[in-house]
């Protein structure tokens, strides 16, 4: 049960710091500025916990080259839209669309297929 509020916990706190650094961006004037100051914190924190977690596999390594590179076109995708629209419709979209691309393209990719309840 600890766990469990624990771990709720976190995911709150993960939801919560998200959605404070695309706010931060949409509100700033510079927001490339603004991305690039919250991925290099972002950096920082991963590096600090480096030591703590293990080297990924070979295998895992092509594909994180690729998340890296959609991820500066995710980025990019979401300068443009803050800067045409507000927080309360990009957000959202954004966050949604992510989830949507991996289903409908992991059955071509990794033949991972969802069943129609999914």
């Amino acid at each position: 049960m600890a766990v469990d509020l624990a771990v709720g916990a976190l995911v709150l706190v993960g939801a919560l710091l998200h959605a404070g650094w695309n706010a931060m961006v949409k509100a700033g004037d510079d927001r490339l500025i603004a991305l690039a100051a919250v991925f290099l914190s972002s950096g920082l924190a991963g590096l600090a916990a480096l030591p703590f977690v293990p080297v990924p596999a070979a295998a895992a390594w092509p594909w994180l080259g690729l998340s890296i590179v959609i991820h500066i076109f995710y980025v990019a995708g979401l300068v443009g839209a803050y800067t045409h629209g507000e927080l309360g419709r990009v957000y959202p979209i954004a966050r949604g669309c992510g989830p949507l691309l991996v289903a409908l393209v992991a059955g071509r990719l990794v033949d991972e297929h969802l069943s129609p309840v999914q």
